[in-house]
């Protein structure tokens, strides 16, 4: 049996500023990095899956550092949209995966991959500084191709913030480059997970023929709301965080929230 815990769009902002005017989300990560250390059995691994901070700031990721440090279990990381990866290399190169900031043909994109227990899992940088949306680089595309085959019919798990498939989210549903790329390298191991981040809600699909999945916001969630421009209010509620539990070649996605009397507030516009 192996645990993977995911958490995702953790905005962190800097001391006394809340994210987006309304919620202090470093909080919402102390309380969660609380829970998870105490559950039983243990995590073998935590991955987050970008927009660690909310906007890039110096502090927010050495406050993350700080945070993240209670965990004793390895911990790893790959950027969103409001990450810079100058200043996340600064503070948190602990917690990148092997390989990533090695191979120089991959520069500046955060590439990597490890064996935790039964699994293994990739991490790529499908992230474009600059814009919202994401999109698959050549340098990438080619490193994803050979990570996939390193190891064929050990359970793998595809980490990556931007999912590259509709959700109906209207503004969340921006193009992704060269998504066609990704769906021929995914399609070609079907029975690998693709796990992102980005949309602020849980979601479970099949796409390129296998299945992928989106780690809710741990304290943003977004609102359901299919009309054209949805997707763009979110509220506050309990943290929420996903576990993979792997028993044998089959992953259990379980969409969790920590315990605890949490306030609902919102919506709020993004």
């Amino acid at each position: 049996m192996t645990l993977i815990g995911q958490i995702s769009d953790l905005h962190i902002a800097q001391p006394g500023r809340p994210a987006y005017g309304e919620i202090d989300t470093g909080y919402y990560l102390q309380a969660t990095v609380d829970h998870l250390s105490g559950l039983n059995p243990p995590l073998d691994a935590l991955v987050i899956t970008g927009d660690l901070a909310h906007d890039g700031e110096p502090e927010a990721y050495s406050s993350l550092a700080r945070i993240l440090g209670r965990l004793k279990v390895p911990i790893f990381l790959v950027p969103g949209n409001h990450d810079r990866r100058s200043a996340m290399v600064a503070d948190l190169s602990p917690y990148y995966p092997p390989g990533s900031g090695q191979e120089q043909d991959l520069a500046p994109y955060l590439c990597g991959g490890s064996t935790v227990g039964s699994a293994r899992l990739i991490f790529f940088d499908g992230t474009r500084e600059g814009f919202h949306g994401g999109g698959l680089a050549p340098q990438v595309a080619a490193w994803l191709k050979g990570a996939l085959c390193a190891q064929p019919g050990v359970p793998t798990l595809v980490f990556t913030h931007h999912p590259p498939f509709l959700s109906g989210l209207e503004f969340m549903d921006e193009p992704y480059l060269d998504s066609g790329l990704l769906a021929e390298i995914m399609g070609a191991h079907q029975s690998a997970l693709l796990c992102c981040g980005h949309l602020h809600r849980g979601l479970a699909t099949v796409w390129a023929g296998g299945p992928a999945m989106v780690c809710p916001s741990l304290a943003l969630n977004m609102e359901l709301d299919f009309l054209p421009g949805g997707g763009n209010a979110f509220t506050v509620g309990a943290p929420a965080y996903v576990l993979h539990h792997l028993i044998g070649d089959t992953i259990n996605t379980h969409f969790c929230q920590a315990p605890g009397s949490w306030p609902f507030d919102g919506p709020f516009g993004f």
